[in-house]
C-alpha cells in the first residue's frame, strides 16, 4: 500500500469518504504541555462532524529494562513491575482529557497501551477502524531526525485511514530551546526507571 492522503489542519471536515453515521476520530497524544492544542483541535474536528473521540498514550519501558522488572511504588514501601507504574501513571492524566472532551458534550474514551508507539497506534488504528487519526508532530531536522525518526511520519504512511497532523507550538513557559528538543513529556515514573537502566 502506498502513502495515504493527508487531510491538512485547516480542513474543518472528515474526508467524503470517511463520512459515516458514527465517525471516529483516534488521537495519540504523548502528554506533554502540548496536549492541550492536539486535544483542541481534535475537538473542533469532532464537534463539526459529530464524532467520537479516542484518546490513546503509549508508554513504554526504557531499553535494556523487561517490563516485568520489579520497582519500588514512589512514596512506598512495596513494590510494582515498571510496566504497572507506567500505566497507573498515565491513566489518571488522559482521563483528564477524556473528561473535559466529555463535558463540551462529545462523546470520548481513553486508552493507555504499553508498547513501541508506531506499532501500538497502528495496531489499535486497524482494531478501531477510526475515520481520521489526529496527532502531534515535533518539528526535527536533519540528524536529529534522520537518528530519531518521526512518529507522525510514520503514521502517515501506515496509517488505514486519513491523518491530521498538528504542529507544537513553543510555549513561552518551556525551558525547551524548541518543541524538537522538548522532553516534558517524560514522566516523573519514565525519568526514574532510565535512572535504573543507567545505573
Amino acid at each position: 500500500a502506498g502513502t495515504l492522503p493527508v487531510v491538512h489542519l485547516i480542513a474543518t471536515n472528515l474526508p467524503e469518504a470517511a463520512m459515516n453515521e458514527a465517525p471516529t476520530l483516534l488521537v495519540p497524544v504523548d502528554l506533554a504541555d502540548c496536549t492541550d492544542d492536539i486535544v483542541e483541535r481534535a475537538y473542533r474536528l469532532a464537534e463539526v462532524n459529530g464524532a467520537k473521540v479516542v484518546l490513546l498514550h503509549v508508554t513504554q519501558v526504557p531499553e535494556g529494562m523487561a517490563s516485568d522488572t520489579l520497582i519500588r511504588r514512589p512514596g512506598s514501601d512495596g513494590t510494582s513491575s515498571a510496566a504497572s507504574l507506567l500505566l497507573e501513571e498515565a491513566r489518571p492524566e488522559l482521563q483528564r482529557y477524556v473528561a473535559t472532551l466529555t463535558a463540551r458534550g462529545l462523546e470520548a474514551a481513553g486508552r493507555v497501551e504499553l508498547g513501541r508507539p508506531v506499532e501500538v497506534i497502528l495496531a489499535v488504528a486497524d482494531e478501531l477502524g477510526p475515520d481520521l487519526i489526529v496527532m502531534g508532530t515535533h518539528d526535527r531536522t536533519g540528524l536529529n531526525r534522520l537518528l530519531m525518526g518521526s512518529v507522525a511520519d510514520s503514521i502517515k504512511q501506515r496509517a488505514p485511514c486519513p491523518v491530521v497532523t498538528v504542529h507544537s507550538e513553543r510555549r513561552p513557559e518551556c525551558g525547551a530551546t524548541s518543541c524538537a528538543s522538548c522532553d516534558r513529556h517524560v514522566s516523573p515514573v519514565s525519568r526514574a526507571l532510565a535512572s535504573e537502566t543507567d545505573g
